[in-house]
């Protein structure tokens, strides 16, 4: 299985498969991942400190879709991103998102083939004359991470796939 990752502020794409993710990795994540979505949040080290991931309830629930925020404690978010496994479900979720995000160049009418993982960033504040801050790098791993220790521990385990 692949998914594509779209960033919705710039377009940037790419096919992820899970053979990216360290298997250490999600077994670190996987519980983390669990508890935020039992608890709705969870703090989760990063290479600027604790933040806070949380778990948002699409407007129209499935256990195809998923949605996180990321944000320092009492900040703003600042990061969304959603994954899309199967296309009806993704397609809502794909419109949804599109009625939320602000500054971005994809399209609401023109949603990426299931399975996909979509990021929006909050602010391009992340962008210097150089382009965007290194940390920004990391976040993009941190929600292909994210999205694949759902998928498998979360996603795999419900029935009907």
């Amino acid at each position: 299985m692949k998914l594509y990752h779209i960033t919705l502020n710039t377009g940037h794409a790419r096919w992820s498969e899970r053979s990216e993710v360290q298997p250490g990795l999600l077994t670190q994540l996987g519980p983390l991942v669990t508890q935020c979505e039992r608890e709705h949040s969870v703090e989760v080290p990063t290479p600027s400190g604790l933040m806070l991931l949380s778990s948002l309830q699409p407007e129209t629930p499935s256990r195809h879709v998923a949605v996180w925020t990321i944000r320092h404690p009492g900040g703003p978010a600042l990061a969304t991103w959603a994954v899309g496994m199967r296309a009806r479900p993704a397609a809502g979720l794909w419109r949804q998102l599109h009625e939320h995000a602000r500054d971005v160049v994809t399209r609401a009418d023109d949603a990426p083939p299931a399975p996909w993982l979509a990021a929006w960033l909050h602010a391009l504040l992340y962008m210097t004359p150089e382009g965007f801050v290194p940390w920004v790098h990391w976040l993009g791993d941190f929600e292909r991470c994210v999205a694949w220790a759902w998928i498998d521990e979360v996603w795999h385990a419900q029935s009907d796939h």
